[in-house]
């Protein structure tokens, strides 16, 4: 019995130092990371990192866990307790929208689909309409015609009270920004692509119902609203939630045909969107996880995604002051890049209406947006 108890014990012990150890390199790998972040030689080694970080992760995508948690990872990890394959989803549609190296596109592709064309794991949940957005940027519509079907389809059947699409089924009577970020580019995409008037009326139903409860004057959105109530639900400053509706209104902006009256309505709200976003803009480039509040350190998805939109806004306008509010905003990137090509600072996954992630670290959805935003800013 002693034995048994000497045995267990020790066992125990092991066990308790494995964990901590797992638990200290984690923290160590994190603050080792960090050392001289930002320090680059040139902006063509800092574009280079970052895409190759890209590549590496499209057909590797890091994990983001789905609560904020620093102690007992291993258990995480083992027992994937921590983990959720709809975070994966928008992840991986970040990542292919950034990337632009076509064999790893291609790999990527044939991981998704079966010789049929269907995808391989069917559409459970909306996230899959931002993926599926982003596989039409890279190939010929022709070719995924019954996978981006399937898509569709899915959507459609989410509809709900005045025919918007939830976040999940069952959600009848709350709409998230979320879900415009996941769905309306796609729907755009589609559209144009299939020429399917029924997803083109849906993009515009879903963003200009959500349209009227955002902040008056200034078009933010908040994080979500209520359709019983017809009350806006949460905060509206949220960084990534703006970033959700602006990757909505530019996908809608430029898949909207020029004879279509809303395609100016678009422009409009892009130019009016960002002239409030410059008064957010730190004193270092960068956009808060929080907006109005200007003393919290620079996040790196709000900051790329604002960085999305004042890039669209320069776009159409050529205005000098979004050229030079775009240039502070890269140079903040790229401080906040790693030595090995990894945006940090980015906000962890969001848990519920106002609750928000403390955690901050790298996220490979914004990697895929920075990605993005350098290959549309090489003439700036």
């Amino acid at each position: 019995m002693n034995n048994f108890l000497v045995y267990f014990f020790v066992v125990f012990g092991l066990v308790a130092i494995i964990i901590i150890l797992y638990d200290i390199f984690i923290a160590f790998s994190k603050w080792f990371a960090r050392i001289h972040i930002g320090q680059w030689v040139s902006d063509d080694e800092w574009k280079k990192s970052v895409d190759r970080v890209i590549n590496h992760w499209l057909l590797h995508v890091p994990i983001v866990q789905r609560q904020d948690r620093d102690r007992l990872l291993l258990f995480d990890r083992i027992f994937k307790r921590n983990r959720s394959s709809d975070i994966q989803y928008w992840q991986l549609a970040g990542l292919l929208l950034g990337c632009n190296d076509e064999n790893s596109i291609n790999s990527l592709l044939s991981s998704l689909f079966n010789d049929h064309g269907s995808w391989r794991r069917k559409p459970n949940s909306v996230e899959i309409g931002l993926l599926s957005y982003a596989v039409l940027c890279h190939v010929s519509p022709v070719s995924v015609k019954v996978s981006m079907d399937e898509t569709f389809s899915y959507i459609v059947e989410l509809k709900g009270v005045n025919d918007t699409i939830p976040y999940k089924k069952g959600q009848f009577d709350t709409r998230f920004v979320d879900t415009l970020g996941f769905v309306c580019p796609f729907l755009a995409k589609y559209a144009v692509a299939y020429e399917c008037l029924e997803a083109a009326q849906l993009a515009k139903r879903v963003f200009f119902d959500y349209d009227s409860y955002c902040l008056a004057n200034w078009g933010f959105p908040s994080h979500a609203y209520s359709i019983s109530l017809k009350a806006p639900l949460g905060i509206y400053d949220w960084g990534r939630g703006l970033g959700w509706y602006i990757i909505a209104l530019i996908c809608l902006y430029k898949e909207t045909d020029k004879k279509d009256p809303s395609k100016l309505e678009f422009s409009n709200r892009i130019i009016r969107l960002a002239d409030n976003v410059l008064l957010c803009q730190h004193d270092d480039g960068g956009f808060g996880s929080q907006l109005f509040i200007k003393g919290r350190p620079s996040e790196g998805s709000s900051t790329v995604l604002c960085g999305l939109l004042i890039n669209e806004a320069y776009n159409i306008t050529k205005d000098s002051r979004y050229q030079e509010s775009l240039n502070r905003l890269l140079v903040r990137l790229k401080k906040m890049t790693q030595r090995n090509g990894k945006l940090d600072f980015c906000q962890g996954d969001t848990k519920a209406i106002g609750s928000y992630s403390a955690q901050l670290g790298y996220l490979p959805f914004a990697q895929g947006m920075l990605g993005m935003l350098l290959n549309n800013t090489n003439n700036i």
